[in-house]
């Protein structure tokens, strides 16, 4: 991972172990993805829930299903409709 993302990494780690949520909000391209998947295989939980766009919801299934298999993820949609 780049050092922005480890510093992402070590920030959602920190938080999320203490709030047992977190958003994370970086620009299009930054890594967000590699940071969460990173967060995931090392705290594997069937509690781990993604909220994104449905775009990435089809790529997260189809090209990382090893790492998101026991991830709820959820589409904007989805959620607030």
């Amino acid at each position: 991972m780049l050092e922005h993302n480890k510093k992402t990494y070590r920030e959602l780690e920190n938080y999320i172990l203490r709030h047992q949520s977190c958003c994370v909000v970086n620009p299009c391209g930054s890594g967000k993805t590699s940071v969460m998947s990173e967060f995931i295989k090392n705290h594997n939980s069937s509690k781990n829930v993604v909220l994104t766009k449905q775009k990435n919801a089809d790529g997260y299934y189809n090209r990382m299903d090893n790492v998101f298999r026991n991830v709820t993820i959820r589409t904007y949609s989805s959620t607030f409709c």
